[in-house]
């Protein structure tokens, strides 16, 4: 009886040393910025993610999301959107891609909420 009594405290000790101490963890991302929103919308236009743009346009347009894919595609969008980047408020930016040369004309206004920024909408200029 004894014998098991410190195999119980033994594994209690061991289990407190691998597991004290540590804290709770955490797995709290660090804000979304403007760069993540550029990145993500890159990589989903790399993917030729129809549906995904197609849920951040108007209804009425939604259609033309491959158009959109395109213009984001040609855009450069991932090394110049801070070149792109107006903000309204503090919590209202947007990026403003009308550019003739690239053929592009769309906007994505973009929304804090929280400490994140997120896409509100995409919309054509023309």
């Amino acid at each position: 009886m004894r014998s098991r009594v410190k195999l119980i405290l033994l594994l209690a000790v061991v289990s407190c040393m691998a597991g004290c101490g540590k804290g709770p963890e955490t797995t709290a991302q660090p804000p979304k910025t403007a760069g993540d929103l550029a990145a993500e919308l890159v990589a989903h236009a790399q993917v030729n993610d129809l549906p995904f743009f197609a849920s951040l346009l108007d209804a009425a347009v939604s259609n033309q999301a491959s158009q959109l894919v395109a213009m984001i595609q040609r855009s450069g969008m991932e090394t110049n959107y801070l070149g792109r980047l107006r903000k309204d408020s503090a919590t209202q930016a947007r990026l403003d891609y009308h550019d003739e040369e690239r053929n592009c004309h769309f906007q994505v206004d973009l929304q804090q909420e929280g400490a994140d920024w997120k896409v509100r909408r995409i919309y054509f200029c023309k």
